[in-house]
């Protein structure tokens, strides 16, 4: 089941957005169950990013924001590693 089917959405009003306290879009469905999906850090800054299409992309930031590190589902990165933390798979 989606999201959007679990809140009862009606796409004709639109595609299924959700957002967090502080506004960021956080989840996004259309009516073909393709779905995007997003994570802030305390400063508002983008830090994940995943879609349908199994693809999710990690991004670590300096204390100004600034991407340090990021790698993706491809085995693709750039940068320095500095936290090495691993990715929780939702």
């Amino acid at each position: 089941m989606s999201l959007a089917e679990f809140f009862k959405h009606d796409f004709n009003e639109g595609d299924f957005e959700l957002y967090n306290k502080k506004g960021e879009l956080v989840f996004w469905e259309d009516s073909d169950e393709h779905w995007l999906r997003y994570e802030h850090d305390e400063n508002r800054n983008l830090i994940f990013f995943e879609n349908s299409k199994e693809f999710w992309v990690r991004y670590e930031r300096d204390e100004n924001g600034k991407i340090t590190f990021w790698e993706d589902s491809k085995g693709r990165t750039s940068g320095t590693n500095v936290k090495l933390k691993t990715i929780d798979k939702y």
